[in-house]
């Protein structure tokens, strides 16, 4: 009998099959959606897990995934104010106010709206006419309730969604004053755009140029941050610029930058750095 159980114990450990040789790893990952109210931060989170099984060969792991949601902290102080309950993750999440959230679906072209601290709502699917986004990147305010997407395909510049008829156009060539803009959003009646530019300093042949971010209007130019107005570690290079409510979120692949828009002044005002 003794001999009979140490056989099977053998077996089982060669298998790679007992409890011991389990572990379960959260893999979950998060993403920011933007800004609100000078004090919240708005991001999704993937909740997920991977199980993996030692065995002689290898390990056999598997992954679950129970959803995403939508989450509200105070950024400065990382508490929890509030999370929604747990949906398919969606392509693309934007803030449209300081109270909603508004998510895209390239499969069926569908959108849902979160209203924060509340449930969601599914706005059904749309229908596309003219060119057709590959990739939407972000969805932004435009006049009369319409929204704005923005892609990454030279076919197509940007769309407009009709959110009341359900239709969204797209449109192979940018507005005028669009040209060189990264993101381009409509606040109080008026559109503006971000983008990044360059000047010559000729402080010397391998230090010349200075980075900075620009700020416009359909007018004229409003604002520019350059990077030597700012301590900090602060170029440009490959960087990305989206617009977040009241906010610019800058990334440069090492740090990130936090930069808030001064409406009423018509200025760029630096907030932080972040590694």
């Amino acid at each position: 009998m003794k001999v009979l159980v140490l056989f099977l114990v053998a077996i089982v450990t060669l298998l790679g099959c007992s409890v011991w040789d389990e572990s379960v790893e959260d893999v979950s990952s998060s993403g920011i959606i933007g800004f609100s109210q000078d004090s919240l931060i708005i991001c999704w989170h993937e909740k997920k897990e991977e199980t993996c099984f030692a065995k002689p060969l290898g390990s056999d792991c598997s992954s679950k995934t129970y959803g995403t949601s939508i989450i509200v902290d105070f950024y400065d102080k990382n508490i929890r104010i509030w999370e929604s309950e747990y949906l398919d993750k969606m392509d693309v999440y934007d803030l449209v106010n300081d109270s909603s959230v508004i998510a895209y679906y390239s499969k069926d072209s569908s959108f849902y709206k979160w209203v924060l601290g509340s449930g969601y709502e599914k706005l059904g699917s749309f229908s596309w006419n003219g060119c057709k986004i590959k990739k939407v990147q972000a969805i932004r305010n435009w006049d009369n309730g319409k929204w704005r997407l923005t892609g990454s395909n030279d076919s197509c510049a940007y769309a407009i969604v009709d959110v009341e008829n359900r239709k969204i156009t797209g449109y192979k060539e940018l507005d005028d004053f669009a040209e060189g803009c990264s993101d381009v959003w409509v606040y109080n009646n008026v559109k503006y755009c971000v983008g990044q530019i360059r000047k010559d300093t000729i402080l010397s042949y391998y230090d010349r140029f200075v980075e900075g971010v620009v700020l416009k209007d359909e007018k004229s130019f409003l604002d520019t941050l350059w990077s030597n107005e700012i301590k900090e570690d602060f170029n440009y290079d490959y960087s990305s610029i989206s617009y977040m409510g009241s906010y610019l979120w800058l990334g440069t692949g090492y740090s990130q930058h936090l930069i808030k828009i001064d409406y009423k002044n018509k200025k760029l005002i630096y907030i932080q750095k972040y590694l």
